[in-house]
């Protein structure tokens, strides 16, 4: 049966968040695949678009879960099937179009750089202004979980960068895009996270929630901007 997007899952704990309030809303339809449960991925030709999710593991793993989103990618690049992919999923398509995926210089971890200075994505000046940036804020506040990069030698366009970790949005092909935070964070999810992440438990769990509690309604909007923006250029919305 064909279907609108396929959404792959890198661990269960990381699933579509605000995203599938949307989609449910503009009744698009789904299949959801959690490849750390060893789950199979049903062919990619029946399906309008694709959304890779996050996860703990790294697209230069040498496992079968790995080749298989790597595998993944390299089709939906090789039939222009468009692509999102979140974070790891960012990762994954940026190797699948050739570039490598490096260590970060000092991890990204939650909403602060710092002790003043959120994580914040920024436009790069210059570059025309691409659809999947629509009615997004300059800057936009993120929350980041990652350790690892990508290099930019020329194979994805970097379409934002931070001041921290450069690559935070790009662009591979015609209609695939990896955005290095997690714009699809709810509240529940981050609480869920929160416990069962190792790289989460250096932070306050109370201080995180309450300031996204602070910020919540506007990273939602943005979040949703964002995701509006690709089901429209994947055709699955008008706006």
């Amino acid at each position: 049966m064909f279907r609108d997007i396929l959404i792959i899952k890198n661990i269960s704990r990381e699933g579509a968040g605000s995203f599938a309030s949307i989609l449910e809303e503009y009744q698009i339809s789904s299949v959801t695949v959690d490849l750390s449960k060893k789950e199979t991925i049903p062919p990619l030709r029946d399906f309008r678009a694709l959304l890779v999710l996050g996860g703990p593991a790294s697209a230069n793993d040498q496992s079968e879960q790995m080749y298989a989103a790597l595998q993944l990618a390299e089709s939906a690049l090789q039939q222009d099937i468009p692509y999102l992919g979140i974070c790891l999923g960012m990762q994954i398509l940026a190797k699948a179009a050739g570039e490598q995926v490096i260590a970060c210089h000092q991890k990204e971890i939650g909403f602060f750089a710092d002790a003043e200075q959120t994580f914040q994505m920024r436009r790069i000046k210059g570059v025309v202004m691409d659809p999947i940036l629509a009615n997004i804020p300059e800057p936009m506040e993120v929350f980041q979980l990652h350790g690892e990069s990508v290099t930019l030698s020329g194979k994805v366009q970097l379409l934002s960068d931070g001041a921290q970790c450069k690559p935070q949005l790009i662009k591979a092909g015609k209609r695939g895009y990896g955005i290095q935070c997690h714009c699809e964070l709810t509240a529940p999810m981050l609480a869920h996270w929160l416990q069962e992440d190792p790289d989460l438990q250096i932070l306050d769990a109370e201080e995180t929630l309450s300031y996204f509690q602070t910020i919540e309604a506007d990273y939602t909007k943005n979040g949703r901007h964002f995701f509006m923006n690709f089901l429209n250029i994947a055709g699955l919305v008008k706006k």
